[in-house]
């Protein structure tokens, strides 16, 4: 056919090409939920620079990586990367909640965004395992108190709580929630009051009010 066909809502191809490389994971012993640090190294083999992309940062059980596995979280570069160059990242993510041996990896445009040059070479792994355990946090309620046990129906009053980690890891911050309730057997089922979150971390053996 002599007719031009003109195609729309498709990624124009680049003339260029992502490759990561150097894939490490800052800790191999980890907890769930903890900050946790990668570093990464992208080039761009090809001559035309690439507008922004993403790279996934996975947990995987076994060394191969793919969009399969247990996204860690995503990276966005909204720089982009000029033809022909390199560049060293280095992100800092929360651990999911996973137990046991995994690998660590990256996928550069997991989502395919990008047409290049190559598209079998965006992948890098770490080959060390990451070890990760579920923290030892112990959250303990201690003495609750109000400023006033007589109060009339929209009346102010003071609450206060103490808490306490008797676990061996530091707790992440945490939510407190008062109740009244008919009996001394308090339950989420009781009427809630108000709700209150720690200032932050909570440290093993260490007490907030």
């Amino acid at each position: 056919d002599k007719d031009k066909v003109t195609i729309f809502g498709n990624p124009m191809p680049l003339d260029a090409d992502l490759s990561p490389s150097n894939a490490l994971a800052g800790e191999h012993q980890v907890l769930q939920g903890a900050e946790a640090s990668f570093s990464f190294d992208v080039e761009n083999l090809g001559p035309n620079a690439v507008p922004a992309y993403n790279v996934g940062l996975y947990y995987s059980v076994d060394p191969e990586i793919t969009t399969d596995d247990t996204l860690i979280c995503m990276h966005a570069d909204a720089d982009g990367l000029a033809g022909m160059a390199q560049e060293a990242l280095q992100v800092s993510c929360a651990v999911p909640k996973l137990a046991g041996d995994y690998y660590f990896g990256v996928i550069v445009d997991p989502g395919d965004a990008l047409i290049e040059l190559d598209e079998s070479n965006n992948v890098a792994g770490d080959p060390t395992l990451v070890t990760i355990t579920a923290p030892d946090i112990d959250l303990q309620m201690g003495v609750v108190s109000s400023s006033d046990f007589t109060v009339d129906a929209g009346q102010q009053v003071t609450l206060s709580a103490l808490v306490t980690n008797a676990g061996s890891d530091p707790s992440p911050a945490f939510g407190v929630s008062y109740y009244l309730s008919s009996d001394a057997n308090i339950t989420v089922a009781d009427k809630l009051i108000c709700s209150t979150d720690s200032a932050g971390a909570l440290a093993a053996g260490d007490q907030v009010e």
